[in-house]
């Protein structure tokens, strides 16, 4: 039984976090000798214009793995992006919206005839749940299809066609257990239709802070932020907290941004924002910092935390988010604030008990490696497919 991964666009221009997970899972489970294949649109990324085509239609391959790209269909982004800020800012939509919503979104007819003909040949895996392309491919999947939601408690969760949609899944895979529990809480799906899996990491990276010091001419001991610098990721809180801690509390002390974004936080002396960088000064990046700091509320799984806990180096969480909270708490790998005074309280604690954060660190380290490896995750991917296998298909 083949394998194929759903989802709005695939390939290095593709840097969300559904996303890069479902590549890093493709690739392994190809390596492990299962049969899988990715199915997308021909646009180019998130980021890029979702009218437009990069890719010629046609089957790719890619690290391996068979890449079958469809063309997008066209639609009114100015009128998707006006319902998705309603959405945003807690606005009540109505259900028509709701549907204008999701037919305005990136999709491909052709993708979804795609899976009509050729249901019986694949598990159909959709990623992530908010796009036209698991909305409108898990209809033609019926029976055969799973969903890796990547949920949050976020406005686009509450739509009611979204409720509607969860329930025609035949099964659910998730990156931990506080995402299950936000699924069933508003979706009542049932426990015999779930898979816990969680999400793989590659853990055969080296770290070396020295090397990111000297590159960057960085000599004081800096916070450091990883991700995406966009409003849902809590960047601009993350900003006013370090600056009133400073205003407060003065030293050395910096707070480094690494990742995309059109906003740059340069114009703060004791800011530093170093934009897009490569994968190994990422990681030594992680080695260099007295802690990573991951403010969002909005995260499934939350691969900078497992990498920042593969170097050893503890992690400072938004209290407010269940995934990233649940995993400080289950590892002991990091401790969480509410509110500012928590935040200042917090990061004095972590600046002044240096033997107590390297035990954080490698409880966290632990976890990673116990729950986390490719390894691991592939096997339980395994154990899913054989779950499949032994049903009686409609």
């Amino acid at each position: 039984m083949k394998i194929a991964f759903v989802l709005p666009w695939y390939g290095k221009y593709a840097r969300g976090g559904a996303e890069f997970e479902a590549k890093g899972m493709a690739e392994n489970l190809k390596k492990s000798g299962v049969s899988v294949e990715v199915l997308t649109t021909c646009v180019k990324g998130p980021e890029y214009s979702w009218n437009e085509d990069f890719y010629e239609e046609g089957v790719y391959v890619e690290n391996n793995v068979v890449v079958r790209r469809f063309s997008a269909d066209r639609h009114d982004d100015k009128l998707f992006k006006m319902i998705a800020e309603a959405v945003e800012y807690g606005e009540r939509v109505s259900e028509i919206e709701e549907e204008l919503f999701l037919r305005n979104s990136v999709g491909s007819r052709k993708l979804y005839r795609y899976i009509k003909e050729h249901r019986d040949e694949y598990v159909f895996i959709f990623t992530p749940y908010l796009f036209g392309t698991t909305y409108w491919g898990s209809y033609f999947a019926e029976d055969r299809a799973v969903l890796i939601p990547c949920l949050h408690d976020e406005g686009y969760a509450h739509l009611g066609l979204f409720k509607g949609m969860f329930q025609r899944f035949e099964g659910f895979i998730f990156y931990s257990h506080a995402e299950k529990e936000l699924a069933k809480r508003l979706y009542g799906i049932s426990d015999d239709r779930v898979f816990f899996i969680g999400g793989g990491v590659d853990t055969e990276f080296k770290s070396d802070g020295e090397r990111f010091r000297e590159k960057y001419g960085i000599r004081e001991p800096f916070i450091l932020y990883v991700g995406r610098k966009a409003e849902g990721k809590n960047v601009y809180l993350l900003l006013r907290y370090f600056l009133e801690y400073k205003r407060r509390n003065p030293s050395d002390l910096r707070l480094v941004f690494i990742g995309p974004g059109g906003v740059r936080f340069d114009r703060w002396g004791d800011v530093l924002d170093l934009g897009f960088v490569s994968l190994q000064d990422k990681y030594d990046a992680y080695g260099a910092a007295e802690f990573l700091c991951q403010p969002s509320v909005n995260e499934s799984f939350s691969l900078v935390v497992m990498e920042s806990w593969l170097v050893g180096r503890p992690v400072l969480v938004n209290g407010g988010c269940e995934v990233t909270r649940g995993h400080c708490e289950e590892s002991g790998g990091g401790l969480w604030f509410r509110g500012y005074g928590e935040f200042e309280e917090v990061v004095n604690y972590m600046l002044g008990h240096r033997g107590e954060m390297e035990e954080m660190g490698e409880n966290g380290r632990r976890y990673v490696l116990e729950n986390y490896t490719w390894e691991t995750v592939v096997e339980n991917y395994r154990k899913m497919l054989r779950r499949f296998e032994s049903r009686e298909w409609k």
